[in-house]
């Protein structure tokens, strides 16, 4: 450069100055470039995380919905024995009463029957057979 004019050695220099401030910026963009795909590959990486427990919950969440079925299925027919049960409990309950009513008639009916006068006089007659009955051994 020695046989350079002042004027082209001030723009060699200047050029130079130029090159090494660019030199320096690819550096920094090149650094900004590695530290973006370092970020991408975060980013991937998190996105497959959450893509892969997404998964696993859609998985429990069918799981559940399954197991739900099931129980509103059992809940279902266990309702329907219990409304039956309870049918039956009803009709039992029913004919119980309706059989307790026709016992009290009969009772009220055997009541009129022994104090009637026939009956009365055919007990008075008919007890000289009852004593030899009770007094004659039984083999």
């Amino acid at each position: 450069m020695s046989g350079l004019h002042p004027e082209q050695k001030a723009q060699s220099i200047q050029n130079d100055i130029i090159v090494a401030h660019l030199q320096l910026e690819l550096q920094a963009l090149r650094a900004k470039q590695a530290g973006l795909e370092l970020e991408v590959l975060n980013s991937r990486d998190q996105a497959h995380s959450q893509s892969e427990a997404v998964g696993q919950l859609r998985h429990q969440s069918a799981r559940q919905d399954s197991l739900f079925d099931q129980r509103a299925s059992e809940l279902a027919i266990h309702e329907a024995n219990r409304i039956a049960h309870i049918a039956r409990l009803e009709a039992a309950l029913a004919t119980a009463q309706q059989e307790r009513r026709d016992a009290k008639q009969l009772q009220h009916e055997l009541q009129s029957l022994k104090s009637s006068l026939t009956w009365r006089l055919g007990r008075l007659i008919l007890l000289p057979v009852r004593a030899a009955k009770r007094l004659r051994p039984s083999r």
